[in-house]
């Protein structure tokens, strides 16, 4: 009987993707259903996004203070743990701080001729202390290219140096195109804000039918929305709208046993043209010295 379950206290967090148009769906289902039974909530429901730390941090703490609040132990715990294993010291690396890698290797492993250029990466991990096991991935934050950026700040006509404040960080816009935002991946919350501010209403047409949107996120650039489907933006709102930027994830290609303190990676470099313009990924688009892993 409900009054025998409930009320319960909840903290939920849902895990998604803004680029679908079901953002966070099941969560919000599932923290709406508890609120139905009766459920009390101690904090409002988080939804992250592929950012996920961006909300989750500051959630976290949040949620850990209120479960200490809400909760009152009366005695002392009646019982030790000794740890059977030796504790690992922690990492001094870590996603917001990365290890800078020396690049040993970049050669070139598809066939002459093929279309596709597939690259063997071998990266230093001498001295970081850093460790990996089979099936392990591999963080690498990349900078936007600097030739897209500039495109960006002529279509919109926006100057390079003004200072923009978010998220607790201040930084002259072109320092956010091309180290802090994602401007490589089209996100559905830029095109529903591009749509809201262009002159015509092909994009809002678009963005309002889910295959259409599917297929222009797959097949467009931050760029190409911009040119096709012009728009007024101040410097503020374009780096709002704007998803952060997320480290590249590789699978590993390697065996620490054999190739001891390197990591190697498989990489498809990525480079085409669309629409009269060539495009090229964040990370894989050129042969660099270092790398930035996380």
């Amino acid at each position: 009987p409900r009054s025998t379950l409930f009320p319960y206290t909840t903290l939920f967090r849902s895990l998604g993707d803004s680029s679908y148009a079901k953002f966070c769906a099941v969560g919000v289902q599932i923290d709406a259903r508890l609120a139905e039974l009766g459920a009390r909530r101690l904090l409002p429901r988080a939804d992250t996004d592929v950012d996920i730390e961006t909300v989750a941090a500051p959630w976290r703490i949040a949620a850990l203070d209120a479960a200490r609040d809400h909760v009152h132990v009366s005695a002392p715990p009646r019982t030790t743990v000794t740890p059977l294993r030796a504790v690992r010291p922690s990492i001094a690396w870590h996603r917001e701080r990365p290890f800078s890698a020396e690049v040993l290797t970049n050669q070139r492993i598809s066939a002459n001729g093929s279309a596709k250029d597939i690259r063997h990466i071998e990266l230093s991990l001498r001295d970081s202390g850093l460790s990996y096991e089979p099936g392990d991935s591999l963080g690498v934050w990349p900078s936007n290219p600097p030739e897209l950026v500039a495109a960006i700040l002529d279509v919109t006509r926006l100057d390079a140096q003004t200072i923009v404040s978010h998220d607790g960080q201040t930084l002259p816009l072109r320092d956010w195109l091309l180290e802090k935002r994602e401007i490589t991946r089209l996100t559905r919350p830029f095109v529903l804000a591009q749509a809201q501010r262009a002159r015509t209403s092909d994009l809002g047409a678009i963005a309002a039918d889910p295959s259409s949107l599917q297929r222009l996120l797959a097949t467009h650039q931050v760029i190409d929305v911009l040119h096709v489907h012009p728009a007024q933006w101040d410097a503020a709102s374009l780096v709002a709208a704007l998803r952060p930027l997320a480290p590249r994830l590789y699978s590993i290609a390697s065996s620490a046993k054999v190739a001891e303190d390197e990591a190697h990676l498989t990489v498809a470099r990525v480079a085409y043209d669309f629409l009269d313009r060539a495009h090229v990924g964040a990370a894989s688009r050129s042969e660099e010295h270092t790398s930035e892993l996380q």
